[in-house]
Formats: C-alpha cells, structure tokens, sequence
C-alpha cells in the first residue's frame, strides 16, 4: 500500500493530530488531496469534491465534529497522515469548528442551479454572466447570480403596486370600517380606514432585501458583489423584511410589470429559504448551505414529467409496492406513472455525470429488468 501525501488545516502543525491506530489509505493511484486554502482571518478551507475521497490533516476535536455533522453527511475515518473524508451525494458549504468545508458537485455549478428551479435562461448568456461556474463554492456561485438578477431587476426601478392597508387615522382615508368603530364608542378619533397604498412594500421587494441582508454577510463574497448588492440598498427604504416561508416562488408567475425581476427572486427565494447561520454539529457555527444531489435530480424529473402528464395520469414518488404476489418482497421505486390508478411505467432517477458513463453498471440493468 502507498503512504498518503496530507493537507494541513492549521499553519501550526503542532496544533493538528495524527489519529493513533490508523489504517493505509488507496495506492498512490487513487489517493486524492484536499484543496486548503488560508482565508484572511487565518481559517483554512478545505475545498472537497462529491464522492471523493481525500487525505486532510484535522485536529482530532475537528474531526469528530466532522464525522457527527448530520447534515453534510460526511464520512471521516483515520488514516496514515491525517484523516480520510469522502464526502457523499451532498454538495455546498459548511463551517465545523474554524474550519470551512466547501463540497464541490460532480457536475457544473450551473447544472446544479438549473436543477434548484433557477432560471438560467433569464441570463444573458456571457463569459461574465456565468463566472460562478469557476468558483468552487456552490453558496458563492449562487450570491454572485443572484448579484447579477438584482442588477437586472432593478435596472428599471423598484416595483411598486396597490396594497390593501387597514389603520386608525385622524383623518378619513378610502373606507371607514363601521364594524370597528361600532366596538369604540365614544371614540371617533383615530377613525379605523380601509384604503389602497401605492407603495413598493410588496412582497417580492421585501424578499429581495431579506436576501441581500443575509448574502453580504456570507464570508468569501466578493467584495465586488458585496458593493453591487450594498448599493441597492437605499432603493429599499420603505421595505419591511420578508416574513414566513418562501413557498409563494414555486408558484410565482411575473406579470408583464415583473418580468425583469424574475432572474433575481428564485436565487433570493434559495437564498432566504436554505442559508442558516448555524450548522447542528456541536458548537460549530457558520453559514451553511447543503444540497442533497440525489433528491434534487429526483424532484427535477418528477416535476418537470408531472408537467406532461394529462388529466387521466397520475405520477407517485417513492411509493411502496410489491415485487410478488404474496406481497413478501417489498420495493419502492423512484417514479411510477399512472393511468386511471393503474401503473404504466416505472422509472429509477440515476443522477451520474456523463465522464461516469464509460460503461453501464450492472447494478442498474438489474433494477431495471426487475421492473419490467
């Protein structure tokens, strides 16, 4: 077995540890360094790439932390100059500890935003447009996109539009509500008015601010983009921050007076609804945002083969079944189309990138055959 060459997290060496009892790692052929790299306050990233595995130097409190992250899903084993980490189907980035590890997708950065529902195509297609293609990070990638719809949908002012309003004011406005005021007797000032208010507190405003707010603290921004975002911020004066969930987006079709926002709301919408201050791993904290690959590539086909189906179709994910007739072998495959309640197709969602197409897995023939 070949010795494994190792990357420090620490400019002090001293301060990492060798796990005792450790095992040889892959001969020299299949071994694989991580990419470390100092930031400026002293902390080191370690770049990772999905499903591959890498020898890092850790301090042992590091380490554990690592191995009992729930969310990054991170396998870490000791190993003959450091640590072994293979990262699994889960990409992006998080902090344990001082140190923050950055998860590369197998695939291009782009092809993962398509795949979260972000619309590529409302971008105008340049080297400059897509420079977060070579940025290892996939938060990164995602704050400098969105950096570039903000200027989009901002570029012919804020949008603004009519908004309901119910208050107590010294002076009629719009409608009196008679049923409040009936509930105030002998009050007649303030009188409670229903009116209609032309203002840009509107929730696509108040998303975009909330997302702004969250993107310029995200260390490892540009500050290039962390002053385009910043500069916008005066335009917002009026607007409140968004509150609740963002599930509105998935469903959001711009009208012709919000057609300029739309390269803008679904990146904040996956910035506001996914970056948390606090990863659950201990005392660790950081930004942190986690995508699993599998469950996106399976959600992005059922979505976009929902959208074909005709009104007699019906599609089930993951829905349990039984390989016999006396229902003693259970299966659950991915997707299965339906037609008036029976099944007509089966399909199993592999998310493989195509340098891993050399050759068909047995494995997966097998499964397919098994459905039909």
């Amino acid at each position: 077995m070949g010795t494994c060459s190792s990357t420090t997290t620490n400019d002090d060496k001293s301060s990492s540890s060798t796990p005792s009892g450790t095992s040889s790692c892959e001969p020299p052929a299949r071994r694989s360094s991580a990419i470390v790299t100092p930031k400026a306050s002293g902390n080191p990233i370690v770049v990772l790439t999905e499903h591959k595995p890498s020898v890092v130097e850790l301090d042992s409190r590091t380490a554990q932390l690592l191995s009992e992250n729930r969310e990054a899903r991170v396998s870490v084993e000791p190993c003959t100059g450091g640590w072994r980490v293979r990262p699994s189907e889960v990409v992006g980035t998080f902090q344990v500890g001082e140190t923050r590890f950055v998860i590369q997708p197998k695939i291009p950065i782009s092809n993962v935003l398509a795949l979260l529902d972000v619309d590529l195509g409302s971008f105008r297609i340049s080297r400059q447009t897509f420079e977060y293609d070579s940025a290892p990070d996939l938060l990164i990638g995602l704050i400098r996109l969105f950096a570039d719809g903000l200027d989009t949908a901002l570029s012919q002012g804020l949008r603004h539009d009519y908004v309901q309003r119910t208050e107590s004011l010294n002076s009629i406005r719009g409608r009196v509500e008679f049923a409040r005021l009936a509930r105030m007797p002998g009050a007649e000032i303030p009188t409670p008015c229903r009116f209609d208010e032309y203002t840009a507190d509107v929730r696509v405003n108040q998303l975009l601010l909330s997302a702004i707010e969250i993107a310029v603290r995200v260390p490892g921004v540009p500050p290039a983009d962390i002053v385009r975002m910043r500069r916008h911020l005066a335009a917002f004066h009026e607007v409140a921050h968004h509150q609740g969930p963002v599930d509105w987006v998935r469903a959001w079709v711009p009208n012709r007076m919000e057609t300029h926002y739309a390269p803008a709301v679904r990146p904040a919408a996956l910035i506001v609804e996914n970056l948390t201050a606090t990863l659950a791993a201990g005392r660790s904290t950081g930004p942190s945002f986690m995508v699993d690959m599998n469950r996106l590539v399976e959600k992005f086909i059922e979505v976009r083969i929902g959208r074909y189906l005709d009104s007699g179709s019906g599609l089930e994910s993951q829905a349990a079944r039984w390989l016999d007739v006396e229902e003693s072998i259970s299966y659950r495959p991915d997707l299965v189309v339906t037609r008036n309640g029976a099944p007509v197709a089966v399909a199993d969602v592999k998310y493989k990138a195509l340098s891993e197409l050399k050759d068909i897995d047995n494995a997966d023939l097998y499964q397919a055959h098994t459905y039909a």
